[in-house]
């Protein structure tokens, strides 16, 4: 991985494509979604954290760790296919340079026959 993700924003809406509910729905916001997401992935790495204490959008802002943590499988409330689960953990890891690149991604058994189908309408 390159380090950079800027598709980062489509990784979360597969889980919205599997339940029909987005998988951090802050309620006010920015700050409601950043503290359920660390609930569910963990601490910010420090590049994060950084980039929050910089920001003039949460200026005074405190992030407040979360009460108790709570698995993946558990913030999604529905029982996932074991390979939707294992992809979407895969889109999800916190540091952008463990993260699956999305060639991995497109790789992943996830999409197994429906590859092949794919590239047999594009031929």
């Amino acid at each position: 991985s390159s380090g950079i993700n800027a598709e980062w924003p489509l990784r979360p809406g597969f889980s919205e494509l599997l339940t029909g509910q987005p998988l951090w729905p802050g309620k006010t916001g920015d700050v409601d979604q950043i503290y359920l997401i660390r609930k569910t992935l963990g601490d910010l790495l420090p590049r994060h954290l950084k980039i929050y204490n910089n920001s003039s959008y949460f200026k005074g802002v405190e992030l407040k760790d979360p009460e108790r943590y709570e698995s993946l499988h558990e913030r999604m409330g529905v029982d996932v296919p074991k390979q939707a689960m294992d992809f979407l953990q895969l889109c999800l890891v916190m540091d952008p340079n463990k993260r699956a690149t999305c060639e991995d991604l497109l790789n992943h058994s996830y999409f197994d026959g429906f590859r092949e189908w794919f590239e047999i309408e594009l031929a």
